[in-house]
């Protein structure tokens, strides 16, 4: 990665250069470079909804005797329009391209007094401050959306590097930054679900699964929230299958729980898999009988038949 210059106020451009690796040629794979440009605008996208502007992105077709592809940012206000752009640009050009954090200095620099005056005006009208910067910083869509962009481009073979310019409608500058294909790499998370467990949870349980029949999920409620779940305490499960323990309106475990947690594409957490590993008690309202902890399952279980014991009763 090199890097040549800043970004100016009125810049308005971002022209993406694929140079390729056989200089004859002026094609590359049409799926990699389209599934790129809309993790491109998705990037721009998340960085515009957090900030709370209305912006829109233009492209230009590709230009004779090279693969250049052109962005075009503009935003939706009469006052501060070009201030704004050039906010969004700092911000998405750092996290998309440069791969680091954006902070409130990273505005200034090089800008003269006045500049910096009229840009803390436009942070303190629109409220962007630190906090809504470490909101952007942090935002998995911006993650994804750049995994995505470098991760279709790595399939794309036939690149040799991206020579990145950040311009206004009069000039073509100098590269802002040259990243080579082998770099694409480096930009390429792997967000995957992560295990959690809660080792003294609280589950209420509202459809217990006690007979012999179809493989169905427990159905419970965990802090508010109705989940389905595998029992997987196989002492437990058998005890209510023999009708050792009875179940009805307020029933709770003591149990350890444990769930895949992911943030999606709009950062929104989503749980999911909820599993009960072994269950140390159980209770109605404020009685509490201790149990033996449960064994994980191993291998299948016969298929068993789901009642919904409570249903239309209020388990709270």
């Amino acid at each position: 990665m090199h890097i040549i210059k800043m970004i100016n106020i009125g810049d308005e451009k971002v022209v993406v250069h694929y140079e390729l690796n056989d200089s004859n040629s002026h094609v590359i794979n049409a799926h990699e470079e389209a599934n790129s440009s809309l993790a491109f605008v998705k990037g721009v996208n998340y960085v515009s909804s957090v900030l709370g502007i209305e912006s829109e992105l233009e492209t230009g077709s590709l230009e004779h005797g090279s693969i250049i592809k052109m962005f075009k940012f503009s935003v939706i206000s009469d006052a501060e329009s070009e201030y704004l752009r050039y906010i969004i640009l700092v911000i998405f050009y750092k996290l998309f391209f440069e791969k680091v954090a954006v902070k409130m200095e990273d505005f200034y620099e090089n800008q003269e007094d006045e500049t910096i005056e009229e840009l803390k005006r436009v942070f303190k009208k629109y409220r962007i401050t630190d906090n809504i910067l470490l909101k952007i910083n942090n935002h998995n869509g911006m993650k994804v959306a750049r995994s995505n962009y470098f991760g279709s481009l790595f399939k794309c073979k036939s690149i040799k590097q991206l020579d990145i310019d950040i311009c206004n409608n009069q000039q073509k500058g100098d590269y802002n930054i040259i990243i080579s294909a082998e770099k694409f790499s480096t930009y390429i998370e792997n967000l995957q679900s992560e295990t959690k467990t809660i080792d003294e949870a609280k589950l209420y349980i509202i459809s217990p699964v006690i007979l012999k029949g179809n493989k169905i999920r427990w159905a419970g409620t965990f802090k508010d929230e109705n989940i389905n779940f595998d029992m997987l305490s196989n002492d437990f499960k058998n005890q209510a299958q023999a009708g050792i323990i009875v179940f009805s309106t307020g029933f709770w475990i003591n149990c350890k729980l444990q769930y895949d947690e992911k943030i999606d594409e709009e950062n929104n957490l989503k749980k999911n898999n909820y599993k009960v590993i072994e269950v140390y008690g159980h209770g109605i309202d404020n009685d509490y009988t201790p149990i033996k902890a449960g064994k994980k399952k191993n291998g299948d279980e016969p298929d068993v038949k789901q009642f919904d014991l409570f249903e239309g009763m209020d388990t709270h």
